[in-house]
């Protein structure tokens, strides 16, 4: 049995192609892709989270509840004949030799392993807007302290851990910056689950965007506040303005450089003509930060947006 992994890093499109593959579920299967749900694949990576800390949270424990090991077992194998596409944000968070052991257990054999990976600072500027925005976080980017060295984000160091539990299988890394750009994610992703001949359908439009720079400090306040505040209403108001995109300063961003421009470079001999922007100094954001930076007025015109219906 062929399994293709998806480990969906956080902010590189893994919602979107999630619903993807849901969207397009049944033109994949009839072409040999099986794919499957995204409750069985949480609950095969839940199974390879062996970290207490990650294991007790109330969404892995959610996931348990929802679908049992053995059914997630039964829907590998389900598909004789298929490759099985399994994608998960939560193997992100799994060590490769744990994942290694639980498809040894079920007799499966992992033969491609899919990941995008975007800029460190992207990757993080991102994710703290995206708590921001769905998590109800009202920390400022200077409590965080300095940037330091993360292994989380050490792509380098990922792909070889993957490739040491996983050494029969092809390990593709992607970038997806250039992906969004060059409006290739879905067509590398078709390629890399052996679907590049099959009639899809498309998504027609982004899925679990985030906020601009602008709003992300406009939610922040509330937050800081606790005030309630419609989520799609400030959605609304980002599709009718052409606002910044919330980024790091350029302190910052340097900082990120520092740490991680080596071990890119590493990573970059592996993929010749990937990733020459992670591993080439200068590193500059793509947009602002807005925090404590939100005057009055820029306030009061947010806030006059958000009432208004029209």
């Amino acid at each position: 049995m062929s399994v293709v992994l998806h480990i969906g890093l956080p902010k590189t499109g893994t919602t979107y192609l999630q619903e993807w593959l849901k969207l397009n579920n049944d033109k994949l299967r009839q072409s040999g892709v099986a794919v499957l749900s995204s409750a069985a694949a949480h609950r095969l990576a839940a199974a390879s989270l062996t970290d207490s800390s990650l294991s007790s949270r109330a969404d892995v424990l959610a996931i348990e509840r929802d679908c049992t090991l053995p059914q997630a077992a039964k829907e590998m194998h389900d598909y004789v004949g298929h490759v099985r596409v399994v994608s998960s944000e939560y193997f992100f968070h799994c060590d490769p030799s744990d994942v290694r052991v639980t498809m040894d257990a079920l007799g499966v054999s992992v033969s491609s392993i899919i990941c995008y990976v975007r800029r460190q600072d992207r990757v993080c500027a991102s994710g703290y807007a995206q708590e921001v925005k769905a998590l109800g976080l009202a920390k400022r980017i200077a409590d965080y302290g300095e940037v330091s060295y993360n292994p989380l984000l050490d792509w380098n160091q990922l792909y070889e851990k993957w490739e040491t539990a996983f050494p029969s299988a092809a390990i593709i890394f992607e970038n997806f910056e250039s992906c969004v750009a060059n409006g290739t994610l879905v067509k590398t992703f078709r390629a890399s689950i052996g679907a590049t001949e099959v009639e899809t359908f498309d998504l027609p439009e982004r899925v679990n965007e985030s906020l601009s720079a602008h709003l992300t400090e406009f939610a922040r306040i509330l937050n800081e506040k606790r005030s309630a505040y419609d989520l799609d209403r400030l959605m609304d108001i980002q599709g009718r303005t052409k606002l910044p995109p919330f980024a790091f300063d350029q302190a910052t961003t340097q900082l990120f450089e520092r740490i991680y421009l080596p071990t890119n470079q590493l990573l970059a001999k592996r993929f010749p003509l990937k990733f020459e922007e992670y591993c080439t100094s200068g590193w500059r954001p793509n947009g602002i930060d807005m925090t404590d930076r939100l005057d009055a007025e820029q306030q009061a015109d947010i806030l006059f947006r958000y009432v208004s219906r029209d």
